[in-house]
This record gives C-alpha cells, structure tokens and sequence, in this order.
C-alpha cells in the first residue's frame, strides 16, 4: 500500500522530534511493506484543521484517493485535544487508512478499528464529564434559589438513618420563623 507520512514538531513530555519520527515510519513502513509516497512536514503542532497545515493537506489527500494511506509516528502527532481527536475519528480518519507507529494501529484490520472506536468512545466520555463539571459549576452559582442541602432526603434520629414523609420535603429553603397558612 502506498502511504503520505505526516511527521510534526511538538513539546512536551515524550516529545518525538521530527528526524526521529521519520526514523519509526521508515521502519514500519519498510517491515510492513507500505511505500512512502509523500512525507509532509508541519514545523509546529497544529490542533485545528481549520488552518492551512500539511496534516490537513495530507489527510486531504488520502480522502481524494482510496488507494492511499496516512502514517504517523504516535497519534498524539495528529492533536493532543481529545475533542480534535474525536472529531478526526469521527469524521477524516473514517475514511481513510491510518498506520500509527508507536501504537502498532492499522486500521485496515477490525482490531485497528476498534482501537479507533474506543478512542472516540474515551473522548466522547471526557467531554461528557467536562459539561458535567461545567453544570456542578453553575449550579453552585449562588443566584440558584435551591436549598443546599435539596438532595438529603435522608436523616438520622437518634443514631439511625430515617426517611422523612414526602411532604416534609421541599425544594425552597424554608424560614424557621414563618407559619404556614394552612
């Protein structure tokens, strides 16, 4: 198969530099019979494929032609966003062949693809957290007029653990001082 190698610049821990990454493709190319056709180089880490950069015209053409196919060093060359990453797998990467060195990735087999699907499952999962965590954060905002305590429907009396009846619950914060009009 013939294949476009995408090597970048990066920092960071474990940081590859680009004449090694080039080194592992060479490699694996070389041990998995793929010929490289077209090595692009981006001088530093782009995460947004809205901007012009190799790994876009790269992936681009992979996408323009069936017959090629995508190889980087680590994925962590393609973004080190896990939102990139999921849109990359979701959207680009579905349709094109992608080798990964150090991850032994190839998803021309079922076992590659489903690397690729729990990647994109892992990275839906973080941003599901990160909108909870940014719902906790504007429901402790102190314009909410809920009781602090609203979700402790369980008490204790005299050492054990009670339910109080539903209609002793409420969502309000109720004054000690008031007298119910009932």
């Amino acid at each position: 198969m013939r294949v476009i190698a995408y090597v970048c610049h990066y920092e960071g821990k474990d940081a590859l530099s680009t004449e090694a990454q080039l080194e592992y493709i060479q490699l694996y190319a070389h041990r998995h019979h793929l010929e490289i056709v077209e090595i692009i180089k981006d001088t530093q880490h782009v995460a947004d494929l809205k901007q012009t950069s190799g790994l876009k015209r790269a992936l681009e053409r992979c996408q323009a032609s069936a017959e090629l196919g995508f190889i980087i060093a680590r994925l962590d060359c393609l973004t080190r966003s896990l939102r990139m990453l999921r849109a990359l797998i979701s959207g680009v990467l579905r349709r094109v062949t992608l080798f990964s060195v150090e991850e032994e990735l190839d998803t021309r087999t079922r076992a590659g693809r489903s690397v690729l699907g729990v990647l994109e499952s892992i990275s839906q999962w973080e941003s599901d957290i990160k909108q909870i965590e940014q719902g906790t954060q504007r429901a402790q905002h102190p314009s909410l007029a809920v009781a602090p305590d609203w979700w402790n429907i369980y008490g204790h009396f005299e050492g054990r653990l009670f339910r109080p009846e539903p209609s002793s619950l409420s969502l309000k914060s109720r004054d000690p001082n008031s007298v119910d009009a009932d």
